[in-house]
């Protein structure tokens, strides 16, 4: 986003964090709303259950792609998502 400011455009770098929780603990949180057992939720996104589980314990960010099947599985936006990477 820019912003134009007396004739001068500006394109300010902005951090934006929409959780207050990792990604992990979000993810996590979204599979139980999804009431997804981490059996279910690995078979449904399509990856290995011990991936899955490094993915909530923030020990592996996912690649965008597997965070976008991530967000399908939980039916959340992937911005919500998104919102909790650092």
């Amino acid at each position: 986003m820019t912003v134009i400011i007396n004739g001068i455009e500006y394109a300010p770098k902005i951090k934006i964090r929409i959780s207050d929780k990792s990604f992990g603990e979000l993810l996590r949180q979204c599979r139980k709303d999804a009431k997804l057992s981490l059996d279910k939720a690995a078979v449904e996104i399509g990856c290995s259950k011990s991936y899955l589980l490094e993915v909530e314990h923030d020990t592996t960010e996912p690649s965008l792609r597997m965070a976008r099947a991530m967000a399908e599985a939980y039916s959340v936006p992937l911005a919500t998502l998104a919102g909790a990477l650092k």
